[in-house]
């Protein structure tokens, strides 16, 4: 955290969202085991459902199909 800090006033940058990463990063620490594993099967759950919602809606996979086969 010095380190960003550090960069914050070097690069003239807010220091805001370090304080707030610091803050999320201390509350985060302090969770248990299985909130832990709750956060990894939801996260996991939402990376499926993303990717394939982008498989399906991809504009890129509509220009690369053949034109007919609608």
């Amino acid at each position: 955290m010095i380190v960003l800090c550090y960069f914050c006033f070097t690069k003239n940058l807010s220091l805001i969202p370090v304080l707030g990463l610091a803050s999320c990063s201390y509350l985060i620490t302090e969770l248990g085991i299985t909130n832990w594993i709750r956060f990894g099967i939801w996260l996991v759950i939402g990376f499926v459902v993303y990717f394939l919602y982008g498989v399906k809606h991809s504009k890129l996979s509509h220009l690369n199909r053949p034109a007919n086969a609608d």
